[in-house]
């Protein structure tokens, strides 16, 4: 199954934060990393405290594990980079969040699939755009290339390009 993966962090060292993390979910294995976007670096979104930027990145990945598994498996790592807060609107170290699953959409109190704010976040489609433009979102049936173009909101700023990224992740 492909899954869609979002990285983000805004708390210590950011960039190393991101790379810890992608170490952590190589080291899983029913997942395989297939691609990563550039790195970009965006405002906080929907929080009422001043806080850092965030760093963030998606990552196309193959994985036999059930969304539920999964969710496991980034709480582990996101514990392990020391996240604490899981569900509030502080800054973080390390954010993983699974976009798309597959044709998979699942609401639970749990967990919602596809993410409810790809389309409420810019930055995210541009992100999905860079690795699949024509996946389809699984709700809205549009293509990522279809929700990028009714977006509007313009490119997040780029920290670092995903040729550069992917010789030092991968």
């Amino acid at each position: 199954m492909d899954v869609y993966l979002l990285l983000g962090s805004n708390k210590g060292n950011r960039f190393k934060n991101i790379t810890s993390a992608i170490k952590y979910l190589k080291e899983v294995e029913q997942l395989k990393i297939l691609e990563c976007s550039s790195l970009y670096e965006t405002p906080p979104e929907g929080v009422r405290e001043i806080q850092p930027n965030y760093l963030n990145m998606a990552l196309k990945c193959k994985t036999n594990l059930t969304p539920y598994e999964l969710l496991e498996v980034i709480e582990s790592i996101e514990k392990k980079l020391g996240r604490k807060n899981k569900g509030k609107k502080a800054s973080r170290t390390i954010d993983i969040d699974i976009l798309i699953f597959g044709d998979t959409v699942l609401e639970t109190k749990k967990l919602k699939i596809p993410h409810p704010q790809i389309v409420e976040r810019g930055f995210v489609i541009h992100l999905l755009y860079e690795l699949s433009p024509d996946l389809t979102h699984p709700e809205s049936k549009l293509t990522v290339r279809d929700l990028l173009m009714k977006d509007g909101k313009g490119s997040p700023s780029l920290y670092i390009k995903k040729e550069e990224l992917s010789s030092a992740i991968f």
